[in-house]
Order: structure tokens, then C-alpha cells, then sequence
């Protein structure tokens, strides 16, 4: 899978003022990234579909200066610090 390009992501929020930075970009095979920009914060979402049908989420925000100024490796850090401490199996309905 291709890299996530966070320097993209970083300037559609600072030069469009986007909402919808990424829905749900394959981050490997069974985990996909959301990043939505809500004024002065950015969501993060992570969901993970296993092969038993389970479905794992998990969601951290951090504030819109502090994901401007992120190196692209202090993003993916952030992003696995999200997976390992914030997923949560999903009940079904």
C-alpha cells in the first residue's frame, strides 16, 4: 500500500479549511484511516474489518496546530498510538 501522504493532508486543511481530509484510506489490507478537520481540531478514526466479520474502531483528536506542524512520522506515531490504546470491538445490530 502507498504511504500516506500527511503533507497533502496538512495543506487541504490549511489552504481549503477542508472537512473531509481522508475516508477511509487504506492504511494496510484490513485498516482504513478517516481524518476530518472540525474547526480548530482533527479527528482521527480508525476502523479494521477482520477476516471473523469484526469490525474495530477507534477515534483520538488532536488540535489543528499541533496536526499542521506534525512531521509525517510524528502523524503515523499518533496513528498507532490511536490503534494500540483506542480500538474497540464494534457491537453488531
Amino acid at each position: 500500500m502507498e504511504e500516506l501522504d500527511v503533507k497533502t493532508l496538512q495543506s487541504d486543511l490549511k489552504n481549503y479549511d477542508m472537512y473531509l481530509l481522508a475516508d477511509e484510506v487504506p492504511l494496510r489490507e484490513d485498516l482504513f484511516l478517516t481524518v476530518i478537520g472540525e474547526e480548530d481540531t482533527v479527528l482521527i478514526e480508525l476502523k479494521e474489518y477482520t477476516p471473523d466479520n469484526k469490525t474495530y474502531q477507534a477515534m483520538s483528536s488532536m488540535s489543528k496546530d499541533k496536526f499542521l506542524e506534525a512531521t509525517p512520522e510524528e502523524f503515523n506515531n499518533f496513528i498507532n498510538q490511536t490503534y494500540f490504546y483506542n480500538m474497540i470491538e464494534m457491537e453488531e445490530f
